[in-house]
């Protein structure tokens, strides 16, 4: 006798599927690009690890004099240029603080366009084949502030005591002009030789934080000029006229020093030929990295972005 069990069909179990394990290949870096396959380990091939880059400290300490001409400048400029014009020039202020809108403003504009410009490699062949292109613009940059500085701090040379305040005020501006463009153009080749003259994070870390030892021994070094220099011929604690021969020396000598520890860094330092492409080869090989083609109007949807403007302006402030 049969029961109703054995007369239902027994239940289909579907086989199992297995899905193939997802692997990532590695790119091939020397289809990527094609002039950099003397960069890649051949202890590794086509794994995108490339020779480490080091420097010792005596070329850290090189590179990070290469900044200290513009960290003069700038404590000169940030701290003593409102001072001078107010209480030497006797400046309406007004007026000084618009030449000092007219400097900032003019950094603001150069500061990207130098950073463009410098990638493109637009200067003369015999300079990007001497020197490379980033210590090029630094010597164009190094140039345009030793020849402006000076006059910056110094009153107007062919202005009359009965000469408009105006035509005084308008001899300040290509002289600030041309400072701007300079100061821009050290700046952002300096920083831009860190990854191109070493693939070592810790290395690069270093040259960092040797640079910016650099900014505080600059702002101490002027601070104390001027505090010898002031105390000799104030008596009555006060910044006035009488104070414009101090401020002029000065500026030469921000200018005198500045060129020595420049001369130094063009001796100590020298741009590595494939410093451009083992820069790129360190960035796409790196685990955290991508490649994303962006737009200038992407960058205003990056939280980063903001959070490094937030950072600057505090800084300014």
């Amino acid at each position: 006798m049969s029961t109703s069990s054995e007369n239902e069909p027994s239940p289909i179990i579907p086989e199992t599927t297995h899905r193939p394990e997802i692997t990532f290949a590695q790119p091939n870096y020397e289809e990527i690009f094609p002039d950099d396959s003397d960069l890649l380990d051949d202890s590794y091939p086509n794994e995108g690890r490339t020779r480490e880059r080091d420097l010792g400290t005596g070329r850290m300490l090189g590179y990070a004099v290469g900044h200290f001409f513009n960290d003069l400048c700038a404590s000169m400029w940030f701290t003593y240029l409102m001072i001078y014009l107010e209480n030497v020039i006797q400046m309406h202020s007004y007026k000084a603080g618009m030449l000092m809108l007219i400097g900032q403003v003019t950094d603001a504009i150069c500061t990207p366009l130098v950073g463009l410009l410098s990638d493109v490699s637009c200067l003369p062949w015999w300079m990007l084949e001497k020197f490379g292109r980033r210590i090029s613009w630094h010597m164009i940059g190094t140039f345009c502030v030793a020849l402006s500085f000076p006059f910056i701090f110094a009153d107007c040379l062919f202005c009359q005591p009965s000469t408009h305040e105006w035509l005084r005020t308008l001899w300040f501006i290509p002289f600030i002009m041309v400072f701007q463009f300079g100061w821009a153009s050290v700046q952002i080749s300096h920083l831009a030789l860190i990854p191109e003259l070493s693939s070592v994070e810790s290395s690069r870390t270093s040259m960092n934080s040797f640079r910016y030892g650099f900014t505080v021994l600059a702002n101490l070094v002027v601070f104390a000029f001027l505090y010898v220099f002031l105390n000799r011929s104030n008596v009555n604690d006060k910044i006035g006229p009488s104070d414009s021969i101090h401020f002029r020396d000065m500026g030469f000598i921000v200018v005198g020093l500045g060129l020595f520890m420049d001369t130094v860094f063009y001796f100590t330092t020298r741009e590595p030929k494939d410093g451009r492409r083992l820069s790129r080869l360190n960035s796409i090989s790196s685990e955290t990295s991508h490649l994303v083609r962006m737009t200038w109007r992407d960058w205003f949807s990056q939280v980063p972005f903001y959070q490094v403007c937030f950072g600057v302006l505090a800084k300014i402030l």
